[in-house]
């Protein structure tokens, strides 16, 4: 018996041997690479033919370590000769010498020193940890003050609230350790606005205390810093304003406000009213000195208003520039009225309150100061103190005549 060999199945034929039994040949098939040519002999029919053994199998795991050892020599040769290769291309270039030309040293100009005009100098005390510093340092610091403007040509820069708009903002433009009357102005503030009675009862003052009433002002105004603003507002049936924005405190400045103040109040020849009631809306009296006139027609809250005492027209009309601190000075209780019935103190105080309002916030810090003079009656001192209360100011009674 034969078989034909098959390159795809591995075939090992066997013939076994017992006793009184005959076994068929077994074939046994693998799926796999070709093995090795098996040589197959006729058996015959004969139960005692010899076996034919076949050639040797070689295993399959034997054939696949080999297969990766060459692969593994491969790739360790691939790489020396990568590492050769790149050992050669970084060889270092050569050096190249460039001489190059000597920088040119430009001497620096320095600027010219400031001027000694307007300079503040700080100084130390002898034998002061300051002096030691400052010598330390071979220097002495200044720091120029600009100009100021004069009042004509003073920059608008919508008045009080807090900063002066020279780019120093509140901290410079202080109103020092100036007062009227007795209270400060307070030094943290940069502007104010001084309201004044100028009605027929303060005549009865008399002169003298006219007088000191004007000395007060003047005191007031050369107590503050140059760069300090302040403006003044007169009233009576109506009122008068000495510039339409606040002014810098400028000896200049100061100087038009006391020629400002110099004829009101005065028997012979000057006028105990406003310059609005007797000269009109022109703006100049008869003497050339200028004046804002104001009129209950100029806010509407106090339209179609009258009256002979009208401060709460003043200090609305000192509102409109926006300074931090107020003072009035009146002799008597306001007498505003619409359409022949009378405005109380409360609500005049909650006209200005709302007007406060208005102009500068809700939350400012507008403060007013109230002072009394002369024989006024008791309306007119609950009326300022209240006002003062209203705004976070003090109230003061004074007696001019006694000053």
């Amino acid at each position: 018996m034969g078989f034909v060999y098959d390159p795809k199945i591995s075939v090992s034929l066997y013939h076994t041997v017992g006793v009184g039994q005959r076994k068929s040949p077994r074939i046994v098939s693998r799926i796999g690479p070709p093995r090795t040519k098996i040589a197959v002999a006729d058996l015959g029919d004969s139960d005692h033919a010899d076996r034919v053994p076949a050639e040797r199998e070689v295993p399959w795991f034997r054939s696949a370590a080999a297969l990766m050892l060459a692969a593994g020599l491969h790739v360790l040769i691939a790489m020396i000769a990568a590492a050769v290769v790149l050992a050669e291309r970084r060889e270092d270039p050569p050096v190249v010498d460039v001489a190059l030309p000597a920088a040119e040293v430009i001497p620096k100009k320095l600027p010219p020193p400031p001027p000694e005009k307007n300079n503040l100098t700080f100084t130390a005390a002898s034998g002061s940890t300051a002096e030691v510093l400052l010598e330390a340092a071979a220097a002495v610091v200044s720091i120029p003050i600009p100009d100021v403007l004069p009042s004509d040509d003073a920059i608008d820069f919508g008045g009080g609230g807090g900063g002066l708009g020279l780019g120093f903002g509140g901290g410079i433009g202080k109103l020092g350790g100036a007062d009227f009357f007795g209270i400060p102005a307070g030094g943290g503030a940069s502007s104010l606005a001084l309201v004044l009675d100028v009605s027929g009862s303060m005549i009865s003052l008399g002169d003298d205390g006219i007088q000191a009433m004007k000395d007060q002002v003047d005191k007031t105004l050369t107590g503050l810093d140059p760069i300090a603003r302040f403006n003044l507002f007169t009233f009576a049936g109506e009122a008068d304003g000495f510039r339409e924005r606040s002014v810098s405190a400028t000896e200049e400045n100061r100087k038009a406000a006391r020629f400002f103040l110099r004829d009101y109040l005065v028997r012979n020849s000057g006028f105990s009213e406003t310059r609005t009631a007797r000269f009109g809306n022109g703006g100049a009296d008869d003497k050339g000195i200028r004046y804002v006139p104001i009129t209950g027609g100029d806010f509407r809250d106090l339209e179609g208003s009258a009256g002979s005492t009208r401060i709460e027209l003043g200090v609305l009309a000192a509102m409109r520039d926006k300074p931090e601190v107020i003072f009035v000075l009146s002799d008597g209780e306001p007498s505003s009225s619409i359409d022949g019935k009378r405005m109380t103190g409360d609500v005049l105080i909650k006209i200005i309150e709302e007007n406060r309002d208005r102009n500068y916030g809700r939350f400012s810090k507008l403060t007013i100061h109230t002072i009394s003079v002369g024989g006024i009656g008791g309306n007119g001192k609950r009326f300022l103190r209240g006002l003062a209360r209203a705004f976070g100011g003090r109230y003061s009674n004074v007696d001019l005549k006694n000053l």
